[in-house]
């Protein structure tokens, strides 16, 4: 297989398994209206399929160091329709929620593995292209899903996850046609995968410039989920409008996140560093975000929530960049951890914005603006921090 068909192949696998995994994501606000859960309920499953993720991702990078990327993926997709399955079926709260950390789980496999595997098969100078064109096409998927399971489960939602389950099942049929096995990773290793491995790793990476890349995903991820599990749940409860409306909205999204990594983030690069425009994006994000609550106008909330959406597609390949582009080594363990530290961000976000929803249906809003602006500055202090050494020197 050519370096471009690898390349195109695990893109086009990206593409699929994200359109996938979002398939049930539109009518599960049916699901938590239709059995009576309460409000809360919808951070609450979002928080716990997170949390899973969080404990997990980093076991399926370092078990993909050692017996291989494209065995990881294969397996992933079955336990993830498995847990689908128990999800859309289940009619007890508690085993709704089982059934969503169990899916959690093993979405991991698929998601941080494909990633670690787009960056170890892309040569240097076209990793940040790659890793634009993937936050681009999964992005679209991801909408793409959000459209089609809004469609099919608009008379009745177990229908969604009836082809999600399906679809799922033919995953590995795709992973044996897309994905070619790493010949420079295949059983570097006989120890086994362990926690105890991934903590040394984390406490060896996170005093590094790497470590600041942690910090701003899990806040700029607590921040996108606070919005994206809010905003669902805001258009079914709050503009009383049905599930392909939010499907509809979602496929906007991503038509806005296509624009963003594959026209303003390539043109953004050639002029500036990943860190400077993830210090301006940041900022943008707080902005725009405070303009949408703020104002009732929907002269001013369309343009202000286009901008917003626009710019939040661009956080995830920025931080993959300087992460990318910083190490040569552990690399299924570094995406990994990164990984954890976004699954946590989704996790206080699910958390968080059930309960604040529950106070205000504007303030996930607000507080996810706070977040952005919070980031925002750490991202200046950081980067006039590591100015202030070569000062010192010029002085001495």
């Amino acid at each position: 297989m050519t370096y471009k068909g690898s390349i195109k192949r695990i893109l086009f696998y990206q593409f699929i398994s994200m359109m996938i995994f979002n398939l049930a994501h539109p009518v599960t606000p049916a699901l938590i209206k239709e059995l009576s859960y309460p409000d809360y309920a919808f951070g609450i499953l979002f928080a716990t399929m997170s949390l899973l993720s969080f404990v997990t991702a980093p076991l399926w990078g370092q078990l993909a160091d050692k017996i291989g990327h494209k065995k990881v993926l294969f397996i992933g997709p079955f336990g993830s329709a498995l847990g689908q399955l128990g999800f859309g079926l289940s009619t007890h709260l508690g085993l709704t929620i089982f059934f969503r950390a169990f899916t959690g789980a093993f979405s991991m496999a698929t998601v941080s593995v494909s990633l670690v595997y787009l960056a170890a098969v892309s040569s240097e100078e076209d990793k940040k292209k790659n890793l634009a064109y993937s936050a681009a096409l999964t992005g679209i998927g991801s909408m793409l899903g959000y459209l089609l399971g809004g469609l099919i489960g608009e008379q009745k939602y177990q229908y969604t996850f009836f082809a999600q389950v399906g679809l799922l099942l033919l995953l590995p049929i795709l992973v044996l046609f897309c994905i070619q096995q790493l010949k420079d990773n295949e059983h570097t290793s006989a120890a086994a995968v362990s926690f105890r491995i991934i903590i040394d790793k984390v406490s060896l990476y996170i005093v590094q410039p790497m470590g600041k890349v942690f910090i701003y995903t899990f806040l700029l991820t607590f921040g996108y989920t606070l919005y994206t599990n809010t905003i669902p749940y805001y258009l079914v409860t709050i503009w009383n409008m049905p599930s392909s409306f939010v499907g509809y909205f979602m496929t906007f999204s991503g038509f806005l996140n296509l624009i963003a990594n594959m026209v303003l983030l390539p043109m953004f690069l050639k002029k500036f560093s990943p860190t400077k425009i993830l210090f301006v994006e940041s900022l943008i994000l707080s902005l725009s975000l405070f303009c949408f609550v703020g104002f009732k106008d929907i002269r001013i909330i369309i343009p202000t929530l286009t901008i917003y959406l626009t710019f939040l597609a661009m956080y995830k390949p920025l931080n993959q960049m300087i992460i990318s582009v910083s190490t040569r080594n552990d690399q299924g363990v570094i995406f990994g951890i990164m990984n954890s530290f976004n699954a946590l961000g989704m996790i206080l976000g699910g958390l968080l914005s059930g309960f604040a929803f529950e106070l205000s249906y504007n303030l996930p809003f607000i507080l996810a603006a706070i977040i952005f602006g919070i980031t925002g500055c750490l991202v200046f202090l950081f980067k006039k921090r590591e100015k202030i050494p070569k000062k010192s020197c010029q002085l001495r």
